[in-house]
């Protein structure tokens, strides 16, 4: 599930228990670290090469045969 910023923001000003703004924290400090770990991925140059991948045709097919023993 994608969620913007804005309404990312929005959701964690309304938790009011202490416990339940801790598990969000920690939630989102992981995702903040992954992106980091992730972010060239992101990047417009990186999604124009995905999307020019994407629409090649035949891309993702693979032909399987079976094994011979």
């Amino acid at each position: 599930m994608a969620v913007a910023k804005e309404e990312l923001h929005r959701l964690v000003d309304q938790i009011t228990h202490p416990a339940d703004l801790e598990i969000a924290y920690e939630a989102l400090r992981a995702v903040v670290e992954s992106d980091r770990d992730q972010s060239w991925f992101w990047t417009e140059y990186w999604q124009t090469g995905e999307r020019e991948k994407d629409q090649r045709p035949g891309f993702g097919l693979r032909v399987c045969t079976p094994s011979v023993l």
